[in-house]
């Protein structure tokens, strides 16, 4: 997934397995979020200190977690907000801790090994 927030500023992540509603965290430590800042490309891999590595439900969807997600995005894909959390050790990915997206892009990758998948 990658954001482009109201000033241009480009962050996202990474998450295993795909999107799923559950009541609790789900996910492997080959999650991660990223942000680009000055140029440079910061990944934050997961710390492995919790097992809080993505979340969604009808709210929305989230990274990370111990107070605050690392990143989370509103069932809307119009708000969402990123604070420091200790499954990814990270930075705010955007400095608007509270931001509005401009862009989304989110993709899926499916094993070939999967019965449910198309050729095109």
């Amino acid at each position: 997934m990658i954001v482009c927030d109201e000033d241009d500023n480009i962050f996202g992540g990474y998450m295993t397995p795909s999107f799923d509603h559950r009541k609790n965290f789900y996910g492997t430590g080959e999650s991660f979020i990223f942000t680009f800042k000055g140029g440079n490309l910061y990944a934050y891999k997961a710390s492995l200190m919790n097992d809080l590595y993505c979340f969604s439900d009808e709210d929305g969807f989230g990274f990370g977690s111990d107070n605050h997600y690392g990143l989370f995005i509103d069932a809307s894909l119009k708000k969402g907000f990123t604070f420091p959390c200790k499954t990814y050790n990270n930075d705010p990915l955007s400095p608007n801790t509270h931001f509005t997206i401009k862009k989304l892009e989110i993709w899926g990758f499916q094993s070939p090994e999967s019965h449910d998948y198309h050729n095109f």
